[in-house]
């Protein structure tokens, strides 16, 4: 039993990039253990106003810190859109954050155990995710059906063109299903099925997330259809994804990496980097075992040499339940490529890789600086 000490924590907001300091004795630490982890809700803070979910160790190491927004009330809507923006929730832009920015966020399924589902992000939330991955559930992402795809294509259509931008044809078939369902409307309203453009991101999480906003920037500044379509286009082609799992059970088990069961082996403390869009059309692939997220960082600044020879890049650090690691990373990239850590932020990991990663992921999603 640990003899009741009070400590001082602090961590990095990563909604509003502000150090959040918080108090926490050692006897409600271990109330709030859920396995290994204690589970924390900390006050609402910032504007618009959101609160964090704190994950800590029996060490009192931070191990993750995750918003959730909770004045959902502020926002620009769709003023200024000439064009109708949608993104799938691979994103993880929530609805009100969606139509704040003026994007239809479309949720997918959640299934629980195998039998009980939940609306994402409607009516499950990250941290909800991340607890149960926690406490060892079987947890199963479905990708958005055709059906669905069709209602919302239906339901948005103003005699604007559509811009949906979705989640990596590589990792399910929601970008399949989106074809599929313009291709339906093609045969029934062929004017409706002419507006609507698709791209796919090849990718999820926060490049997802970025393509999405900047399609609505760029159509604010009264750009045209064009020039919306080749930055998202441009996006999907240039990003680069690189990441660390430390679960290797999960990832064998998972829908878009358990093909790759046979590259990774049986050796104990093994942890699989991975690569995404490596050859810009969204290919995944597993490149190299690494012993230690060290080992792996290293190795990520090697592959970033290669893709990125005397280029400036930004983009943003993610991890689950390593974020001490995580700022190891954006120390690594300061070093070593002389960034900006403004160029940088430092969130959670998408929902879509921890369901098919499991906790324990460090990755980087990076793409050339340009103005938009």
């Amino acid at each position: 039993m640990l003899e009741n000490q009070s400590f001082e924590y602090e961590t990095l907001c990563p909604l509003c990039n502000k150090i959040i300091k918080f108090k926490l004795d050692d006897n409600e630490l271990e109330k709030n253990m859920k396995g290994d982890l204690a589970v924390l809700t900390l006050e609402p803070h910032g504007s618009p106003k959101h609160i964090l979910t704190i994950y800590i160790n029996k060490e009192r190491i931070i191990k993750g810190s995750y918003p959730f927004l909770v004045d959902k009330s502020l926002g620009i809507g769709k003023r200024g859109l000439k064009y109708n923006h949608i993104v799938d929730a691979t994103s993880d832009l929530t609805i009100e954050e969606g139509r704040n920015l003026g994007i239809e966020v479309i949720p997918y399924e959640v299934i629980i155990n195998g039998d009980s589902s939940k609306n994402y992000p409607n009516e499950i939330t990250p941290p909800e995710i991340m607890n149960m991955i926690v406490q060892n559930r079987k947890i199963e992402a479905k990708a958005i059906s055709t059906e669905k795809f069709l209602e919302t294509f239906k339901r948005i259509d103003y005699d604007r063109p559509i811009i949906l931008n979705t989640i990596s044809s590589q990792m399910n078939k929601t970008y399949k299903n989106a074809v599929k369902a313009k291709k339906v409307l093609a045969k029934e309203n062929k004017a409706l099925a002419e507006r609507i453009h698709i791209t796919d991101s090849n990718a999820s999480g926060s490049i997802l997330r970025t393509m999405a906003k900047n399609a609505t920037e760029i159509d604010r500044k009264g750009k045209d259809l064009k020039e919306v379509l080749k930055y998202t286009d441009w996006l999907s082609h240039y990003h680069r994804t690189y990441f660390i799992v430390d679960d290797i059970e999960k990832i064998i088990g998972s829908n878009f990496l358990g093909r790759y069961s046979g590259f990774f082996g049986g050796g104990r403390g093994i942890k699989p980097l991975i690569t995404c869009n490596s050859d810009g059309m969204g290919k995944v692939e597993p490149c190299k075992n690494v012993r230690t997220f060290k080992d792996g960082i290293t190795e990520i600044g090697r592959m970033i040499k290669q893709d990125f020879l005397k280029r400036d890049f930004e983009g943003t650090i993610f991890h689950a339940m390593s974020e001490d690691n995580a700022y190891k990373l954006l120390e690594y990239l300061n070093i070593m490529f002389k960034v900006d850590k403004n160029d940088f932020t430092i969130e959670a990991c998408c929902s879509t890789l921890i369901v098919n990663s499991g906790p324990g992921i460090l990755g980087l999603s990076i793409y050339p600086k340009i103005k938009i």
